[in-house]
């Protein structure tokens, strides 16, 4: 095979996708936008082997596009990104991979497979989403001993490494998203510097770059389930059992499993035993298992015979033995990520534990390992409060897309449950309409079917947060509440000025007392500093004094006089007598607001609000938060862009830059998006109730109630949040003993009163025909954590559910205590914490 080696700057961090598109217009001309500086078009002999350098002045994605019909491995710093091995000729849709990349110097290889390909043109680059450049057209020659020294330092700092894609693939051809026909991000061994590397899927939250396992947070892991083992009296298994050879295997055709990569909440009840040993359900109708994890179902056909299956999962070498259920002979086994290689192969031997002489059955499984791209992790984990274990399964059966499609509609979502709650009233005094506030956010929260727009409803009363701090003013505390939660998919204008109208807000940034003999510069610091075009959108200090010369005036009056005051209602005023008048000059928005007189001064701040709207500053600002919120801490430039250009074309629509970002291809099979942030209390609490299935009712003095105080003590309670900048979401935040510890002890007590929290864990598993203590604890974790968690929590829940006499048998006697404790479990699982 022929080689031409490539320079790019940077040092690659991660492979982040590799998806199928629609090619974009390679023109040349691009090369600003692909991020690499000018230089001559050097000559690619084909069949040479030739270096060329391509620098970077930023970090960034760097998208590598190979077209169908030019059978050439690509590889980045010695790690396999793309393979075209097996391509047909006849395939027409180029395959892309997207590669994070920082500043520096980078090698990209490109290998040609066939005998007399021309390479010239074969790699196209673009960078950070511009137009895909000839990899040649835009590179320089470089001395192949210098090629050389930067592989070797580069190679040694890698730790990533992927799995090759070929058209035969099922990974290429499968799974569409709106409409493109997108792969997942695969990964596997490769060889880097000699050796076989196999990246490591999992993603910690207590690492905020995103990385994978990392000593500390798996110390951290560690030792709280160490700590939690220590008092059931149970010990906690952290070192693999020594693998043992089985019999020599048969094998066994891969049964025609679900559709959806993500785990299945119970085995299938109808599928035919006719193996003494076998699989139910484990991964996709192509044998695909996904790397971040994946639990495996199996019956064997007769439990007297056999009562437990040792697995040996090869090339990790791990073994693991589980129980057979007696009255159904079911079984299930958990791979975690550290399992999966390209190809993994999974034996189970059926044995009698308490009779030698029965001769063991033994199964092999062969399966292609890929990043699971259904958007369970996604779906469950930003766009709601958390998964039930019925959403679980209903996004797991309609798909990603339609999902996001049916909260964006607002249409055909039953809000029985939510509607059984009730005392979630206004109130008539302050105590009373503080409590409501808090139990109208936890109920909706948890019970609302809408949770896309309880969400994004959440993130707008937070965006333009006020309180009525020492004012009479209560009620408005709902009232905005009510507004952003109904628009919240509503144009941002209107959100704007509602906030700048709305009696809470006046009175919180002074707004009110703002008069022309009496300016106040509060308000107009803060809506652009906070709710526009953010801290650097290049405003002084004459613009400040200019805005507030045009929200002079804007105030509010009292329209409803009740003998509790906290009661009143209130609405927006504009007294032109406060007003000051003639023009007000911009210069960082380069216009002049013309001054209005008498009512019409009002006209000055909606106009300037309009112009607000329509800013640059404001779109990338505002869609920052956005991608915040539902991407990463750190927000992906990339999302910022796909948000702003969503809000131009849609004149500012929240339904429209969220559903730009939730349905690209991107959003669901980067995986270094996924299960990567940590919740807030209030998502905690949420999550926490709708894991367990719980649906109260009643008086929400009896539930709700409870938990709203424990969230609120834990540090979130917007009703007394003092800074204008509203409550942080960001991870760190929310990462560290305090509110965890106020969570914990106020949410432990949930699962052992299922009469107060509308809940019924055994009836739970009961009717998914759980029978095993593996099973229930794959049931609460796969439920819990979105189908991401690691291995020592999974083996801490099963020994907690056997207890101490190793016996588990929920359809054979009553386990409801085994099964609590379990779910109080689940609720320290650092994996839990993750969103």
């Amino acid at each position: 095979m022929a080689k031409m080696t490539y320079f790019v700057a940077s040092t690659a961090l991660a492979v982040l996708l590799v998806q199928l598109a629609e090619p974009a217009n390679a023109d040349s001309s691009e090369n600003a936008a692909a991020g690499g500086t000018e230089s001559s078009n050097d000559v690619i002999e084909v069949n040479s082997e030739q270096s060329f350098t391509y620098n970077i002045e930023r970090a960034g994605n760097v998208m590598i596009v190979v077209a169908p019909r030019d059978p050439v491995n690509v590889s980045v710093n010695g790690t396999l990104v793309l393979a075209l091995t097996d391509l047909n000729s006849s395939a027409g849709t180029p395959i892309q991979a997207v590669v994070d990349l920082t500043a520096g110097d980078h090698i990209i290889t490109v290998e040609s497979v066939k005998p007399g390909t021309d390479m010239t043109d074969a790699v196209l680059v673009a960078f950070d989403g511009g137009q895909p450049v000839a990899l040649a057209d835009i590179a320089s020659t470089t001395a192949t001993a210098d090629v050389n020294n930067l592989s070797a330092n580069v190679v040694a700092a890698a730790s990533t490494a992927t799995r090759s894609i070929s058209s035969s693939d099922p990974l290429v051809q499968n799974s569409s998203v709106d409409g493109l026909q997108s792969s997942s991000s695969a990964l596997a061994a490769s060889e880097m510097s000699g050796s076989n590397n196999r990246a490591n899927a999992s993603t910690s939250v207590f690492n905020q770059n995103g990385a994978g396992d990392d000593t500390t947070s798996r110390d951290f892991r560690s030792a709280i389930l160490d700590a939690i083992a220590e008092s059931s009296g149970v010990p906690s298994s952290e070192t693999p059992e020594t693998p043992t050879q089985p019999t020599t295997p048969g094998t066994f055709e891969n049964p025609a499993f679900g559709p959806s990569v993500s785990s299945p909440l119970s085995p299938p009840t109808d599928v035919a035993i006719t193996q003494a040993i076998q699989l139910t359900s484990a991964a996709t109708d192509d044998g695909l298992l996904a790397s971040t994890g994946q639990t495996l179902f199996g019956a064997v056909q007769d439990p007297m015979t056999y009562d437990i299956v040792t697995a040996t999962i090869a090339p990790s070498g791990r073994t693991t033995t589980v129980d057979v259920g007696a009255m159904r002979g079911q079984f299930a086994v958990r791979l975690f990520a550290e399992d999966m290689t390209e190809a993994t192969t999974v034996t189970l031997t059926a044995s009698n534990s308490m009779n030698d002489a029965v001769t063991p059955a033994t199964i092999s499984y062969n399966f292609d390992v890929a990043y699971p791209n259904d958007g369970i992790a996604m779906a469950l984990s930003r766009l709601t409060y958390g998964a039930t274990p019925d959403l679980y399964a209903r996004v797991r059966a309609i798909g990603f897309q339609a999902y996001v499609e049916e909260q964006l509609a607002l249409s055909g979502l039953d809000e029985t449950a939510l509607n059984r709650v009730s005392g979630l009233g206004r109130g008539n005094s302050r105590t009373e309409i503080m409590r409501s506030y808090r139990d109208n956010n936890m109920a909706r929260a948890t019970l609302t079917t809408a949770q896309l727009r309880e969400v994004m409803g959440t993130f707008w009363s937070n965006h333009f947060h006020a309180n009525n701090k020492e004012t009479n003013i209560y009620l408005p505390n709902l009232d905005d509440r009510d507004f952003f939660r109904t628009n919240a998919f509503g144009n941002f204008e209107d959100l704007l000025l509602y906030s700048a109208q709305s009696p809470l807000m006046s009175q919180y940034l002074d707004n009110d007392v703002n008069t022309a003999n009496s300016p106040n510069e509060n308000y107009a610091r803060e809506i652009l500093e906070l709710h526009t075009v953010g801290v650097d959108g290049g405003y002084g200090d004459d613009d400040v004094i200019a805005m507030s010369e045009i929200f002079s005036g804007w105030g509010w009056e009292k329209v409803t006089d009740v003998p509790s005051a906290a009661a009143d209602t209130y609405g927006f005023l504009f007294r032109a007598q406060n007003h000051v008048q003639g023009d007000k000059d911009l210069p960082f928005l380069n216009t002049t607001i013309s001054g209005r007189s008498g009512a019409d001064g009002v006209l000055e701040g909606e106009e300037v609000i309009s112009i607000l709207s329509t800013d640059d500053r404001t779109k990338a600002f505002v869609c920052g938060k956005i991608v915040q919120k539902f991407v990463a801490d750190d927000p992906p430039a990339y999302f910022i862009e796909v948000c702003t250009t969503a809000w131009t074309q849609s004149n500012g629509s929240s339904r429209e830059m969220l559903r730009a970002i939730l349905l690209d291809p991107a959003y669901i099979t980067t995986v270094e998006y996924q299960r990567a942030m940590a919740k807030t209390p209030i998502e905690f609490a949420a999550s926490y109730l709708r894991a367990l299935g719980a649906q109260p009712s009643g008086n929400a003095a009896n539930h709700i109630r409870n938990i709203s105080t424990v969230v609120a003590n834990a540090g979130w309670d917007p009703y007394y949040f003092a800074a204008p900048t509203g409550i942080s979401e960001v991870s760190s935040a929310w990462l560290n003993s305090a509110p965890m510890i106020t969570l914990y002890n106020g949410l432990a007590d949930i699962p052992g009163d299922p009469s107060r929290y509308g809940h019924d864990l055994p009836g739970d598993i009961a009717d998914a025909g759980l029978e095993t203590a593996e099973e229930v604890a794959a049931y609460l974790l796969t439920v819990g954590t979105a189908d991401r968690f690691y291995r020592d929590e999974y083996e801490a829940m099963v020994n907690v559910l056997k207890g101490e006499d190793g016996i588990f048998e929920p359809m054979l006697s009553d386990e409801t205590d085994a099964i609590n404790r379990a779910a109080t479990l689940l609720l320290v699982s650092p994996s839990f914490l993750a969103q």
